[in-house]
């Protein structure tokens, strides 16, 4: 149990606008004495934080408010401002947790003490209907991977698993490397995931389902703006240059950054050219961004032309 305040896990929720999503995720909480349960709330509209404070009467949650609309990052770093837990996990107000939770927070007073992340399996369902989807499939591989004994599965949730949801973490960790979310309107957690898996001295992995993650069909936009594309650049342009210098492959770096630049290349220059000018100052040469950029059109070309030529045989 943790001296600080006696509280074994703590939870962050990030929240804007969706109370009723946020009292599912809540309801999907168990009590518990050692369970602290902090809600950031993003500058929601005043009703509709009215109604969240009213809903969280009665409730052992604590509820702080950023300022200004920040984004789920910055959220998510006040929540980690009043963290007193000796493990810290975060989850987005649409998802739920699963009914394993008290078996999974159970089994953290068992692990070893230089055992840094336990990373939880997920399902994945539509947040309307649940029906299910394939958005925990790749994590779910990765911790079979892990739990076989197979070292690409620990690398993989080292560094590949960019979501914050199902990593349960030492908040002394995070205290100690100063790990926090970028402050970004796209990516936010991509480092904040990949700096725990570097930083941690073992990790551990549970075929246990943590988190029910949903999707909804207005939770992401399906196009960047060119401010966006830019943020996209910028983030896996530092992405890629802390695992080279680290020494980690790039294979495991999830791989946004030349499909955005080969995307602008095609659709807009102007936004290639600044992305260009980004990565440069990221200390890549000019022949790397040029050959990865090329690299990525000419090989989507070709498979865009097999997948004309299979359609035009089956027809």
């Amino acid at each position: 149990m943790s001296q600080a305040g006696n509280k074994l896990l703590t939870v962050i929720i990030p929240h804007r606008n969706i109370p009723e999503l946020l009292k599912r995720c809540l309801d999907s909480i168990p009590a518990r004495d050692d369970l602290q349960v902090i809600v950031v709330d993003d500058c929601s509209d005043n009703d509709v934080f009215s109604y969240v404070s009213d809903c969280l009467m009665g409730r052992d949650v604590e509820l702080y408010k950023t300022q200004t609309v920040s984004g789920g990052g910055a959220a998510r770093n006040e929540g980690l401002k009043h963290a007193k837990g000796e493990w810290i996990t975060f989850i987005d107000a649409d998802d739920l947790f699963t009914m394993k939770f008290n078996v999974i927070v159970d089994s953290l007073s068992g692990l070893d003490a230089d055992i840094d992340v336990l990373y939880c399996a997920a399902n994945s369902v539509d947040s309307d209907y649940f029906t299910t989807s394939n958005r925990a499939n790749l994590l779910n591989k990765f911790i079979r991977m892990a739990i076989s004994g197979n070292p690409e599965g620990e690398m993989r949730l080292r560094y590949t698993f960019g979501e914050p949801w199902c990593k349960i973490v030492r908040r002394r960790l995070i205290e100690c490397h100063d790990i926090r979310f970028t402050e970004s309107s796209i990516h936010n957690d991509t480092k904040y995931s990949y700096l725990v898996g570097y930083h941690a001295k073992r990790i551990s992995s549970t075929p246990y389902a943590l988190c029910t993650i949903t999707t909804r069909s207005g939770s992401v936009s399906r196009t960047l703006s060119e401010s966006k594309k830019l943020e996209r650049i910028t983030i896996f342009g530092e992405t890629h240059k802390f695992y080279r210098e680290s020494g980690i492959p790039q294979r495991y770096v999830i791989n946004f950054l030349w499909p955005q630049m080969a995307k602008s290349f095609l659709g807009n220059r102007d936004t290639y050219k600044k992305g260009y000018e980004i990565l440069k100052q990221k200390g890549f040469t000019s022949a790397q961004i040029k050959f990865n950029t090329m690299k990525h059109i000419f090989r989507n070309n070709l498979v865009d032309l097999k997948n004309k030529v299979i359609k035009m045989i089956e027809t």
